[in-house]
């Protein structure tokens, strides 16, 4: 696809703006979120506990800032499944499962609880793909030599050179710095701004 939009802007996919330019805009968007979704591991994080506390109907009680970043990734991905037709194509890699299974220690859940959320990723979200990225590749990349980025960022990246114009949901802004414009970012930041906006409206 020619026309390139890098960086996501919500309002047009939302509320289905007319009008040429967005219409290209949503057309590049689904085009991306259809190529994969590659995701970091605090947005995982928030996918699947967010899904676990669901599954759990409310006894499994969410911090806030999980919460607020479960709703926004869910009303998010929901929309990306109405407007592709498809089923979700998120991909992973083996670092980023060890940073996620990192975060759900860090947040000391009980051995009942962990085991049970770990069932539920894998039974409920088996479409997630994992890729694996080799340390060598990591090690020789420039943004991670220099420090500019961490290893996640950097197999994210890494894994964007396998696909064709996929889309990267990132909390860090940092993996934008030197950047080719052949993929989708999402500022999360910015998503739960206009999610936040987006509800009080429908209300």
């Amino acid at each position: 696809m020619e026309i390139r939009y890098p960086i996501f802007e919500p309002d047009p996919y939302f509320y289905n703006i007319t009008g040429k330019d967005n219409s290209n805009k949503i057309s590049y968007y689904n085009f991306c979120f259809k190529n994969g979704i590659l995701i970091c591991p605090q947005l995982l994080y928030y996918l699947i506990i967010g899904s676990y506390s669901q599954a759990s109907r409310g006894k499994f009680i969410l911090k806030k800032d999980e919460n607020k970043g479960y709703i926004t990734l869910n009303i998010l991905l929901e929309y990306i499944k109405s407007n592709t037709k498809q089923t979700l194509n998120l991909f992973i890699t083996p670092h980023i499962f060890t940073k996620f299974i990192n975060l759900l220690k860090i947040r000391k859940i009980d051995n009942n609880n962990y085991k049970k959320i770990l069932d539920l990723f894998k039974e409920e979200f088996n479409y997630i793909k994992e890729e694996e990225i080799k340390k060598e590749e990591i090690i020789d990349f420039s943004n991670f030599r220099n420090q500019i980025i961490g290893v996640s960022e950097t197999v994210l990246l890494l894994l964007k050179e396998r696909k064709k114009e996929p889309c990267i949901l990132s909390i860090n802004p940092k993996i934008l710095e030197g950047f080719k414009s052949d993929f989708l970012y999402v500022d999360f930041k910015e998503m739960i701004t206009f999610i936040e906006n987006h509800k009080r409206k429908s209300e």
